[in-house]
C-alpha cells in the first residue's frame, strides 16, 4: 500500500511540474498587447513633440476685422 501511495505522490508532482513549465497562454497574449500598446505610446510620444506646431504662427483675429466692418455698415445703414 505504502509503494502505490508514493508513485501517486510522484505522478502527482510530475504532473504538477510540468504544468508549471507550460507558459500560460493569456499571460503571454497581454504581455504582447502590453508590448505593443508600450510602442505605440512611444511613437505618438515622439511624434507630439517632433512635429512642428502651426497653431502659434495662426493668427484669431484676421477674420474678426472683416466681420466687425459689416456689423458697422450694417449699423450705419439703419
Amino acid at each position: 500500500m505504502d509503494i502505490k501511495m508514493e508513485e501517486l505522490v510522484k505522478e502527482v508532482r510530475d504532473l504538477v511540474k510540468k504544468e508549471r513549465e507550460k507558459p500560460n497562454t493569456a499571460l503571454v497574449v497581454f504581455a504582447v498587447i502590453g508590448i505593443i500598446a508600450l510602442c505605440v505610446l512611444g511613437i505618438y510620444i515622439v511624434y507630439r513633440f517632433v512635429r512642428p506646431s502651426y497653431f502659434e504662427d495662426y493668427d484669431d483675429n484676421v477674420y474678426d476685422d472683416e466681420y466687425d466692418d459689416e456689423d458697422e455698415d450694417s449699423e450705419k445703414d439703419a
